[in-house]
């Protein structure tokens, strides 16, 4: 069966792949048209990217689009 990923796992999946890059959260936030706050909600599981956003951070990341979740 397939889930969703919840917010933290999708948060840790930006940050693992975030840090990855070399890459600050003002950094990405800046490559996606954000700030790093937006990207520090995202990464903590506070607020679930919108598609649009999700598929910039991927895009700009060089990650895949979608996250296994660990159950």
């Amino acid at each position: 069966m397939i889930r969703k990923p919840t917010a933290a796992e999708l948060g840790g999946f930006i940050r693992r792949h975030r840090l990855a890059r070399g890459m600050t959260q003002g950094e990405l936030g800046e490559q996606v048209g954000t700030n790093k706050h937006e990207i520090y909600t995202h990464e903590s599981g506070r607020v679930v990217p919108s598609a649009a956003r999700w598929l910039m951070i991927c895009e700009v990341l060089d990650a895949p689009k979608f996250v296994q979740s660990d159950a």
